[in-house]
C-alpha cells in the first residue's frame, strides 16, 4: 500500500474516532438533559401536589371558621332573644305593680297610657264620652302630647276603636288584613302602619276607655308582633284595678246610690273630659 493510501486511511480513522466521540458526547448531553427534564417534572408534580394540599387545607380552614361563626351567631341570637324576653317580662311586671300603686282612677289611666307607650311604636288612650271617644293620652305620634285633648272620635268612624267599643273585645289587624284607610282612626292615619290593635278597658262589663296602638313593623324581625299581647294584659289589669277602686268608692253608699257610683267619673277624669269638650267646641 502506498504512502498516500496510508495517509488517507489515517485521516479517516481520526475522523471516525472524532465522530464517535462527538456521538458519545451528544448522548451524554442528551442523557443529562433527560435527567434534568425528569427532575423538573418530579419537582413540578411535587409543587403542584403541595399547592393542591395547601388549597385544600385553606378551604377546610375557611369552612371551619364559617361554621364556627354561624354557631357563635346563633348562640348570640339565642342569648339576645332570651334577654329580650326577660326584659319584656320584667317591664310588664313593673307596669302591673305601677298600676296597682296608682292613687286614683285617673292615675290608673295615665299609667296605663305611659306603659303602653313603652311597648308599641305609637299608643293612644281614649275615654268613652257618650257615643264618642275623647282623647286622653298620645305617645309616638307627630302631634304633641297636648293635642290628645282635642282628639274626638265620632261613631261614624268605623275603625278598630269603634269595633272594640261595640264588641268589648280586642281587635287586632296586621299585614294584608289591615287597611289603613278604614281600620286606623283619622288622628292616627298613616299608610305605613302594618300592625294595629284596639283594646277595651272595662268596668262592670262596660267599656270606659279604649287603648289603641300601632306599628310599622312587628318586633324588629320577621316574627309575629308580641306587643299587642302585652297591651292586652296591661288593659285587662287596668280594668280590674279600675273596677276594684270603683267598688271601693261604692261600698259606703246606700243601695239606691251604688249603681250611680259606677257612672260617676273620677273628678280628674271628669275635669279632663270637660276640658276636652270645650277645646273641641272651639
Amino acid at each position: 500500500m502506498c504512502s498516500s493510501d496510508l495517509n488517507v486511511r489515517s485521516k479517516l480513522d481520526v475522523a471516525v474516532r472524532g465522530a464517535d466521540g462527538d456521538r458519545a458526547e451528544l448522548a451524554a448531553v442528551r442523557a443529562e438533559l433527560q435527567a434534568a427534564l425528569d427532575q423538573s417534572r418530579e419537582a413540578a408534580v411535587h409543587f403542584e401536589g403541595n399547592k393542591v394540599r395547601d388549597l385544600e387545607e385553606r378551604l377546610a380552614q375557611i369552612q371551619a371558621e364559617h361554621s364556627r361563626a354561624i354557631a357563635e351567631a346563633m348562640a348570640r341570637a339565642r342569648t339576645s332573644s332570651h334577654e329580650s324576653e326577660v326584659e319584656a317580662v320584667a317591664r310588664l311586671r313593673a307596669a302591673i305593680r305601677s298600676l296597682d300603686d296608682a292613687g286614683s282612677l285617673s292615675e290608673v289611666l295615665d299609667r296605663l297610657a305611659e306603659h303602653a307607650a313603652s311597648e308599641a311604636e305609637r299608643a293612644a288612650l281614649l275615654v268613652v264620652r257618650g257615643q264618642r271617644l275623647a282623647g286622653w293620652h298620645l305617645s309616638g305620634f307627630a302631634q304633641a302630647p297636648s293635642v290628645a285633648r282635642t282628639v274626638d272620635v265620632v261613631p261614624s268612624e268605623a275603625t278598630l276603636l269603634q269595633r272594640a267599643c261595640e264588641t268589648g273585645g280586642v281587635v287586632y289587624e296586621d299585614g294584608d288584613m289591615l287597611d289603613p284607610e278604614t281600620a286606623i282612626p283619622t288622628f292616627a292615619r298613616d299608610l305605613r302602619v302594618r300592625h294595629a290593635v284596639a283594646v277595651p278597658v272595662t268596668v262592670g262589663g262596660e267599656v270606659v276607655a279604649v287603648l289603641y296602638a300601632d306599628a310599622t313593623r312587628a318586633d324588629g324581625n320577621d316574627g309575629p308582633a308580641t306587643w299587642p299581647a302585652a297591651l292586652e294584659m296591661l288593659a285587662a289589669h287596668a280594668s280590674r284595678n279600675l273596677e276594684a277602686r270603683t267598688l271601693q268608692r261604692a261600698v259606703g253608699l246606700a243601695p239606691s246610690t251604688r249603681a250611680a257610683a259606677f257612672a260617676t267619673p273620677d273628678p280628674v277624669v271628669a275635669a279632663r273630659v270637660a276640658t276636652h269638650d270645650a277645646e273641641v267646641r272651639h
